[in-house]
This record gives structure tokens, sequence and C-alpha cells, in this order.
């Protein structure tokens, strides 16, 4: 977790499973905190040692941008409400 000030925080997550469904055009995905692997992961698996991120996505341009295995960056803001 990276901090912005007042303004949010940035975490990093890998997917660790991604899962079509067929019959409807929904597909889940899931993420979790990294592991400790390079010197940047140490440092946000410190202040995100765990967590589970679930969202169920109904594009196929939002489904294809999610790959196992792979690293993304989750940034966090305040919504404001005047």
């Amino acid at each position: 977790m990276k901090k912005y000030g007042d303004k949010g925080m940035r975490c990093k997550f890998e997917v660790i499973s991604k899962t079509i469904y067929a019959g409807i055009p929904h597909t889940k995905i899931e993420l979790q905190p990294i592991v400790g692997k390079s010197e940047e992961d140490r440092k946000f698996w410190k202040n995100t040692p765990s967590g589970k991120l679930e969202m169920m996505i109904d594009t196929s341009e939002g489904s294809s941008f999610f790959e196992v295995g792979k690293e993304y960056y989750l940034d966090f803001s305040e919504v404001i409400i005047n």
C-alpha cells in the first residue's frame, strides 16, 4: 500500500483465478495481495499482507484485460459527495 496524502492509496494485487461462466456473459475475477518477490512487492506486502478482491465482469473487453498470474495496481480514492 502506498499513500497519496489524504487523496487515496495504491495496493498491488495478483489475479489468482478467472472463471468464465458458460451461457451468461459474466466472468469472475479473484485477486489477492502480492507476496514479496521484489523489493517493491515486499513494501506493498508489509502494508497489505492479506485480503481478497472478487468481482464480476460482464464484458469481454474487461474480462480479457485480466490474466491469471499477472499483477495489477489497485488505486483507491474517496468519493466526495457535495
